[in-house]
């Protein structure tokens, strides 16, 4: 009895250590295959004593494309920096986040956000550091003339 079960075992082990070759050939070809597609070089990761070496690509040449709902385009194709300085525009004087937010949900703007204040604020910090708007006084912004 002892006798077949080591056998069995063993067939186990040697099922495994070609598996385990099967596998270490797939993920060779399949980095190749990513080398091949980012334009650089896969280079292995040093690693620390003891444990195996991981393989991280190198970094990619161009920036990778955007997640799917950064820039949604709302309302006739506009997007909320845009939606912003339209809403500024349309304004006599400088506006705080919170009439800003009331004015852009006046023309439709819509979020699913539990803080819409919070988005408006974050866009509009964003958006003057790239000088899209201006901050007229501490909390109040309008558009550039």
């Amino acid at each position: 009895m002892n006798g077949s079960w080591a056998k069995q075992v063993e067939t186990f082990q040697k099922a495994l250590a070609s598996l385990e070759q099967e596998f270490v050939e797939r993920i060779r070809t399949l980095l190749v295959k990513l080398a091949d597609l980012l334009g650089a070089p896969i280079v292995p990761v040093k690693a620390k004593p003891g444990r195996k070496r991981k393989v991280a690509a190198a970094a990619p040449a161009a920036r990778p494309a955007a997640r799917g709902r950064r820039g949604r385009k709302a309302n006739g194709g506009q997007t909320l920096p845009e939606l912003i300085v339209k809403v500024l525009k349309g304004s006599k004087r400088p506006l705080r986040t919170k009439e800003i937010m009331v004015a852009l949900q006046k023309v439709g703007w819509q979020t699913s956000s539990a803080d819409p204040q919070k988005i408006v604020y974050k866009t509009l910090y964003r958006i003057e550091k790239s000088g899209v708007v201006i901050k007229a006084e501490p909390g109040k912004f309008t558009a550039p003339k």
